[in-house]
């Protein structure tokens, strides 16, 4: 086994100072996906889960008030929805399209 220094970490049979886990941990706060938390002279770092909750606050569906008359084969359907369609991306596609048929 090779030395680490004072203080190491075996996982995996890799070997990780506490410098390679300070920059890992430094990297992921970064990232946004840890955040520290600090308690008098204590640091705690926990898994930031905020990133996954702002994807779902993004998704126009659940923020949608027609949402209960939405159905598939409904006359509001995700299939015809602007919104839905515009978090998709799939509205450049007809933007694009509708600027070729005017410049023709």
């Amino acid at each position: 086994m090779f030395a680490c220094g004072s203080r190491r970490s075996d996982a995996g049979g890799a070997c990780f100072t506490d410098e390679d886990i300070s920059q890992l941990v430094a990297t992921l706060e970064c990232e946004d996906k840890v955040a520290r938390i600090r308690t008098g002279t204590e640091t705690t770092f926990v898994w930031n889960q905020s990133e996954n909750l702002r994807l779902l606050d993004s998704v126009p569906c659940i923020g949608c008030p027609l949402v209960e008359d939405c159905s598939a084969n409904g006359k509001i359907n995700p299939r015809e929805c602007t919104y839905l369609s515009h978090w998709l991306g799939l509205d450049v596609d007809m933007e694009v399209q509708g600027e070729e048929e005017a410049d023709a």
